[in-house]
């Protein structure tokens, strides 16, 4: 049985805010990745999708629900992406 913690104002803000920054400097590599045109560009790109991506699913306002579906959830999604960057390193 989940029970679900309150959610505040703060913490969600918080949140938000750190998933807002996230995709910005996302957005500002992204820039810099096609300004490069270069052959690595591709692996580059890679990488960020991997990267934004572990970072954006380890800010989500859900957490603080601390409910054990979703903190499953996110392991899974976690170790996923991980397994992804590896491979991509690999």
């Amino acid at each position: 049985m989940n029970t679900e913690k309150n959610v505040t104002y703060d913490e969600t803000y918080t949140s938000l805010m750190k998933t807002i920054e996230i995709a910005s400097r996302a957005l500002r590599d992204l820039g810099k990745t096609q300004g490069k045109n270069a052959l690595g560009s591709e692996k580059e790109l890679r990488y960020l999708v991997l990267d934004v991506s572990k970072k954006i699913v380890q800010s989500l306002p859900s957490y603080q629900l601390e409910r054990d579906d979703i903190d499953h959830a996110e392991a899974v999604l976690s170790t996923t992406l991980n397994r992804a960057s590896d491979e991509e390193v690999a």
